[in-house]
């Protein structure tokens, strides 16, 4: 693309450490030549963070999303409690292309992926039973076919932390086949034996086993990518250490939202690419039928007799 891809920026509770992360991200001169951030947020309060900084990011303040200038930090004056709403609607109207939310998102945003160096997590939204296994597994696969350009993708599927007896969902023969679902392994064994580097996605059975393995791995190195939106959607963590450190020249300051920008750009380039080829399929090219055959080929006409030939 000839410009780069508008960021939007913001939570449904944008406060100054939504602020103070922000700016130390963007500190970091090289991420302006990837992207277009663009603040929703209160201008005031924005600034009166930025002045209290020992270093101040390159920023300026704009009215709409259309007004946004590259290499600066933008901020689109918003009251806290409608930034959220404002920017989602600039998302559904193509005015920015993606967007990175501070924090957990929203749970009536559908599903979503833990996603780390190594790991991509799906985390169901009700817990998986021998009912519903099948449709998530086919769904995680679409996800990483399209969003992280794997081909033909392994899925590990874990057991539940089930009690003694009681039965557990057992993929039946051929799913494999189907979901390239493969398991159900046991989460601790899995874990201590290192089988998360065999395969390219795990489908826990809850919301809470997800959490607990992605809690294990370190999660500056994480970010999460929301999933069944138009548009692409990531969401960075406030809780992580590295993002209230003040040195400003730690390299770990603002790496939870640098790994979430980092995340929304490489999926929204996968998806143009994944998408391209289904845009403008080439037309079918309709043959007239005829009999090739070697019988057809090979016969000799018959001389017409006498009587045809008068005819």
């Amino acid at each position: 693309m000839n410009k780069t891809i508008r960021v939007a920026i913001t939570s449904e509770r944008i406060n100054n450490r939504s602020y103070e992360l922000t700016a130390k991200t963007f500190l970091d001169l090289t991420l302006f030549e990837l992207c277009t951030p663009i603040v929703y947020g209160s201008k005031k309060d924005a600034e009166a963070v930025f002045k209290s900084l020992e270093t101040q990011p390159n920023w300026t303040s704009v009215r709409q999303a259309e007004e946004a200038q590259d290499g600066r930090l933008n901020i689109i004056d918003t009251p806290a409690d409608s930034a959220y709403a404002r920017a989602l609607d600039d998302c559904l109207q193509q005015r920015v292309e993606v967007m990175v939310v501070l924090g957990t998102a929203p749970q009536d945003m559908g599903p979503h992926i833990l996603v780390t160096d190594d790991l991509r997590i799906f985390v169901p939204d009700e817990p998986l039973s021998n009912e519903n296994v099948e449709a998530q597994a086919k769904v995680f696969k679409s996800i990483l076919r399209r969003d992280f350009m794997l081909s033909a993708p392994r899925i590990a599927l874990l057991q539940p932390a089930a009690p003694e007896g009681e039965a557990l969902p057992v993929p039946p023969e051929g799913w494999n086949e189907v979901a390239s679902l493969f398991g159900p392994y046991n989460a601790e064994q899995f874990d201590e034996a290192n089988q998360y580097s065999l395969f390219d996605g795990i489908l826990p059975t809850s919301r809470d086993q997800a959490k607990v393995l992605f809690s294990e791995k370190d999660d500056a190195q994480g970010a999460t990518l929301i999933t069944g939106q138009p548009f692409v959607v990531t969401a960075s963590s406030l809780g992580n250490k590295s993002a209230l450190t003040q040195n400003a020249d730690d390299p770990t300051v603002g790496q939870p939202l640098r790994n979430a920008i980092y995340l929304a750009l490489d999926v929204f380039r996968r998806r143009i690419n994944y998408d391209r080829p289904y845009k403008n399929p080439l037309p079918k090219l309709y043959h007239e039928k005829k009999d090739e055959s070697e019988k057809v080929r090979f016969t000799i006409p018959k001389a017409k007799t006498e009587k045809q030939k008068e005819e």
